[in-house]
């Protein structure tokens, strides 16, 4: 009976201790955000994305995070099959061009990590911190984002969607605690250079 308690406890402790470890540090942060006040519903928010993607649905690009070993990880716009890439939000604005890329990946138990699988890639997305860089290829050319801040929202808050109509951004998004579908964890990065 102890080997079966050490064993759930040894799964489910990380599982138990993300918010108190890192959760509260996250609410704490204020982030700049582009995203639109008062926005915590489907029917608003979707309002304001440019869902005409100019037939760039399907189309593919690369994101790479050092910090999190993350390496040339490929992005699809539009796609649905989180387990074989990163996806873009459709309607949501490419790389480079005015508006917010909003890119989701999965996430699981820390145990379980490798950013070589796109089934565990954005499991350590919670280490990022202001200052840190992500870079994204699209079409031959190379990025670089700055991360400006992180939060924590609800599965059902879609103001993460929102398009800024003057700033170039990237948001990456995930579930939280890691493995679990509480929450969304959002890291908010700035294009340098914009």
């Amino acid at each position: 009976m102890g080997v079966g308690l050490s064993i759930l406890l040894f799964l489910f402790a990380p599982i138990l201790l993300w918010y108190p470890m890192y959760g509260r540090a996250i609410e704490g942060e204020a982030l700049p955000s582009p995203i639109q006040e008062g926005i915590t519903n489907v029917e608003n928010s979707l309002d304001i994305l440019d869902n005409d993607t100019d037939g760039e649905e399907g189309k593919t690009y690369k994101i790479t995070i050092e910090k999190l070993g993350i390496l040339d990880a490929e992005v699809r716009v539009g796609a649905e099959d989180l387990d074989t890439s990163l996806i873009q939000f459709p309607g949501t604005a490419l790389p480079g061009k005015i508006g917010n890329s909003v890119i989701f990946g999965h996430s699981v138990l820390p145990y379980f990590y490798n950013p070589k699988s796109y089934k565990t890639i954005f499991s350590t997305l919670h280490l990022l911190t202001k200052g840190d860089l992500i870079r994204v290829e699209y079409d031959g050319v190379q990025y670089m984002y700055r991360v400006e801040g992180r939060k924590l929202v609800s599965p059902k808050d879609y103001s993460i969607l929102s398009q800024p109509s003057e700033e170039r951004e990237l948001s990456l998004v995930t579930c939280v605690p890691p493995g679990i579908d509480l929450g969304r964890l959002v890291i908010s990065a700035k294009l340098l250079g914009s």
